[in-house]
Parts: C-alpha cells; sequence; structure tokens
C-alpha cells in the first residue's frame, strides 16, 4: 500500500490547490503514481487561527472535494500540517 502522508490536495484550504477542478486533477496524478491513499494535510497556524476555525475550513474544503472524487479514486484522510 502507496501512501502519500503529506499533500495539500482540499480546494481552497490552502497553497496546493486553488480549486475543485485542481484537486480533481491533483487526486488523479496521485492515483497514476499509485497512491492508495492521500493524507490531506492542510496548514494549520495555532497563532492565526484557533483550532475549531481551522477543523471548519477543512470540513468545508473536504465536503467540495469527497463527493466528486471518481470511485476508484485513492482514499482521502484528513489531517493538518500544524507549525
Amino acid at each position: 500500500m502507496n501512501i502519500d502522508f503529506h499533500s495539500h490536495i482540499l480546494p481552497g484550504a490552502d497553497h496546493g490547490s486553488s480549486d475543485l477542478e485542481t484537486s480533481l486533477a491533483q487526486v488523479a496524478l496521485a492515483k497514476e503514481a499509485g497512491v492508495d491513499v492521500l493524507v490531506a494535510t492542510s496548514h494549520f497556524y495555532p497563532r492565526y487561527e484557533n483550532a475549531k476555525d481551522f477543523l471548519a475550513k477543512r470540513q468545508h474544503a473536504a465536503r467540495q472535494l469527497l463527493p466528486a472524487l471518481p470511485e476508484d479514486s485513492p482514499k482521502i484522510l484528513l489531517g493538518a500540517e500544524v507549525q
């Protein structure tokens, strides 16, 4: 099993993907590379935002991406890159 433990694939969550189309392209590239699981590690900067706001923003982005994924896409797990 191939796992990418550091990806910025959630649309609009940070610098990795600006929109759903970009996120879907990133997931397709990961699949082509043989990745089975992607851990979506959006940036969380505790000095700039609280955990509740971060989690809400991450969940909003995930709600855009997850239903749009093709059935054979890598599994997406939600995580965080904490500074």
